[in-house]
């Protein structure tokens, strides 16, 4: 089953400190992923946020400080965008990466899987 392999993968990243972004086509995978899925990363010792389009501005930025976030690719997208423009690293709502200011070395991990309808 193609949704084990990418959570044996995304586990596999997530206890070797890099944040891991599991990436569906659209809110509404990702909010199914997320329900399905957290609670087993979470009894593992990962954890687990996911955005979507309502999400606010603090809501995003406290799943982003999880291990594993969960989303649609428009989502991811658009934080990237809005985080390249904002004029201060306190409006960004995704963590510093890699070689940015203020980063810890964190590694990030992009996992994209779709799902049949």
């Amino acid at each position: 089953d193609g949704d084990l392999i990418t959570a044996i993968a995304a586990y596999l990243f997530a206890v070797q400190n890099a944040q891991v972004h599991m990436i569906a086509l659209d809110d509404v995978l990702a909010r199914q992923w997320s329900a399905r899925l957290t609670g087993v990363f979470e009894a593992i010792g990962v954890s687990a946020g996911v955005i979507s389009g309502p999400a606010t501005h603090d809501e995003r930025r406290r799943a982003y400080q999880a291990d594993l976030v969960y989303g649609g690719y428009r989502e991811f997208c658009y934080d990237y965008l809005r985080d390249s423009l904002a004029r201060n690293t306190g409006a960004c709502v995704q963590p510093p990466s890699r070689g940015q200011p203020g980063s810890a070395g964190e590694e990030r991990v992009h996992i994209a899987a779709s799902a049949r309808r």
